[in-house]
This record gives C-alpha cells, sequence and structure tokens, in this order.
C-alpha cells in the first residue's frame, strides 16, 4: 500500500478543485487562536464569552474580543446560546490534532508481534518516517506497506496502538478509494490494474486516481478485495479477523500474491486462503470480480 501525488487531471469542472483560501490560514495565524479552538472544541455546547475568558489565559477582555472576532464567521459561529465551531472549525481542530505539518516526527524500526505474508518471517518492523508509516521485512527485504499516516498520533501512540490503528486506517481509505471517493480530498477516484512496472513487474496491483487532489495510491489486489462485500463477508465466514490482524499478515494480501492470468482481454488471478479453504478470484483491467469460486 502506497501513494503518490501529482498534479490533478481533473476532466470536468465538477472535479476541480478551487484556488486555495490562504485568508483562512491567516485567520490561524496565532497561538492564542488555535487554543481557543481547542477550547471550544473541548465543549460539547456552545459557551458563553464569560466561560471562554475563564478558560483561557486571557486576562484582557479586548484582546479576547480582537481574536474571537478573527475566528468569528469562519471557524466559530456566534449565536444567542454563546460560541461554537463551525464545521471549518472542527477540521482545523482536527488537523492541528493530528499536527499535519510537523514534519520531525520520525520512528525507528521497532520489531512487532506479526508475521509476513510473503516469507512468514516473524519479525515484521513497523518504522514512521516523512509522514507515513512504513511495515518492512528483513528477511525477505521488502516493504509490505508504506501509507500517509498523520504525525500526532505517530508520535504520541505507543507501539501496539501505532500498529493497529496504522493497519486498520489504511485498510479503510482503501475500501474508501475503491468506493470511488478520495479518503484525502473527497474528489471522485477511479481504479485500474497496473503493473506499477517500474518497480513491481509481475506484480499487478489496483491503482487508484484521483480527479482532484492528484493522489495516485498502489494497493495490493487482495487488501483491495477484502474490503469488498461479497469477500469480506465469506473471509469474516471462516475466521479472517481483518479488524484484529494486519492485513500484511496475509499471503494473498501482499503486493506479490497476484498473477497474470490472460493479457487480452486483461484478466488478474488471486488464490485466496483461509482455514484452509481456496477461492480462486479473477478481476478485470478496472479491478471488478469476474469469478469467485472455491478452488478444486
Amino acid at each position: 500500500m502506497t501513494r503518490r501525488n501529482a498534479p490533478g487531471p481533473a476532466d470536468d469542472g465538477r472535479d476541480r478543485v478551487p484556488p486555495g483560501r490562504d485568508d483562512s490560514f491567516r485567520g490561524l495565524a496565532s497561538e492564542l487562536r488555535l487554543g481557543l479552538v481547542a477550547i471550544l472544541a473541548a465543549s460539547d455546547a456552545p459557551l458563553s464569552y464569560s466561560t471562554i475568558l475563564d478558560r483561557s489565559p486571557v486576562d484582557d477582555g479586548g484582546r479576547l474580543n480582537y481574536h474571537l472576532r478573527q475566528l468569528t464567521g469562519t471557524f466559530v459561529r456566534k449565536s444567542s446560546a454563546g460560541y461554537e465551531l463551525t464545521q471549518q472549525g472542527r477540521w482545523a481542530h482536527n488537523l492541528l490534532v493530528a499536527d499535519v505539518l510537523n514534519d520531525e516526527v520520525e520512528r525507528d524500526p521497532v520489531v512487532i508481534d506479526s508475521v509476513c505474508g510473503r516469507c512468514a518471517n516473524p519479525t515484521v518492523e513497523i518504522s514512521y518516517r516523512a509522514g507515513e508509516g512504513v511495515v518492512e521485512c528483513p528477511a525477505c527485504e521488502h516493504v509490505l506497506s508504506a501509507f500517509d499516516f498523520p504525525p500526532g498520533p505517530a508520535d504520541s501512540l505507543s507501539t501496539a496502538a501505532f500498529v493497529a490503528a496504522y493497519a486498520n486506517r489504511t485498510r479503510a481509505y482503501v475500501d474508501l478509494a475503491d468506493d470511488g471517493v478520495c479518503p484525502f480530498c473527497a474528489h471522485r477516484m477511479t481504479s485500474t490494474v497496473d503493473s506499477w512496472a517500474e518497480r513491481r513487474p509481475d506484480a499487478p496491483s489496483v491503482r487508484f486516481d484521483c480527479a482532484g487532489c492528484g493522489a495516485t495510491v498502489y494497493a495490493p489486489v487482495g487488501l483491495v478485495l477484502s474490503t469488498r462485500p461479497r469477500i469480506a463477508s465469506t473471509l469474516f465466514d471462516h475466521g479472517a479477523a481483518l479488524d484484529t490482524t494486519p492485513f500484511w499478515e496475509y499471503e494473498w494480501a501482499v503486493f506479490s500474491a497476484p498473477t497474470v492470468s490472460q493479457q487480452e482481454p486483461l484478466r488478474i488471478s488471486l488464490t485466496i486462503t483461509v482455514a484452509d479453504v481456496e477461492w480462486r478470484v479473477v478481476v478485470n483491467g478496472d479491478a471488478s470480480i469476474v469469478d469467485c469460486q472455491p478452488s478444486m
């Protein structure tokens, strides 16, 4: 699982991203305003002016008034009930908690309680660098997964919590992309089977392209299929606990698992094995299932 970015190839007006609003960022350009956003985010109900003044480090009403005015309209809503965050304010708070602009967070590789689906090595490692969680197998020297993950939780979570959050978040993002929605900007995503020739010429993967932000996501065919209701229910019925077992532990969910069974038209075959039961799944060039049946 990995992601790249390129300029968005918007093919119609509905998919074009509107110009950036630099004024919105300027509205948050104050440590005090960021603190006010956090105070409002922590409340389940609108807060009165006096309550905000009491909870903030400000003892100057005029200064508090000024900064609230800078936030009101875009990030804060004022009503007879008091002050509360707008949806934009909640998004801003989410970005602050995720600490998305922090480029200094790193986690050195550490061995985790997991196995490599490619070679069955029991000493898989996870690390964090350049804004991505990275799962690697030192035995077969393969990157099993490298994907976007916010710095805030990457820095604060325990190793076990980081592994679980990374695995489940990545699979959820693949599910969203497979539904045609970009998990990063919510614009339209299309899927194709791609050999990723420059890096994995013999391992076809599913490529998702966003018409908005230009994100390109490559995911193992098995990982994509595991999010489809038809396959997911079969896996669940046979004891595959994908919510607790990281996807990279399954042999069929790694990049090297599928094979090209036919070129024209393109057909990709994958054998999914769970609890000694096998299914042969065949997908076409746009990653749609064309055949799924137990192996004889």
